[in-house]
């Protein structure tokens, strides 16, 4: 299991440095994998939340922001999404 751990954290981290380098869409391709073999890894959601959000897809942004806040269990990420949600209606 912590192999595991640590092979979405790799693959986020992987993520990250496509968002980083502006190739939205090689970033959620790999980070919706990473997501649907763990749902409750909170920080692939946090990298896919990010990539949405470069590419413009503020919906699908606010809603993995949303699951990053309840899988992390911190108030101010939660806080966070719902404020998102709220201001972009």
């Amino acid at each position: 299991m912590r192999h595991r751990q640590r092979l979405y954290g790799i693959k986020c981290k992987e993520g990250d440095i496509y968002v980083d380098a502006r190739d939205f869409d090689q970033a959620i391709e790999l980070l919706r994998k990473v997501a649907e073999e763990n749902s409750t890894f909170a920080r692939v959601h946090r990298s896919l939340a990010n990539a949405y959000w470069g590419k413009r897809m503020y919906p699908q942004a606010i809603e993995e922001f949303r699951a990053y806040g309840q899988l992390s269990g911190d108030r101010n990420d939660s806080d966070f999404a719902s404020d998102m949600g709220q201001g972009f209606r």
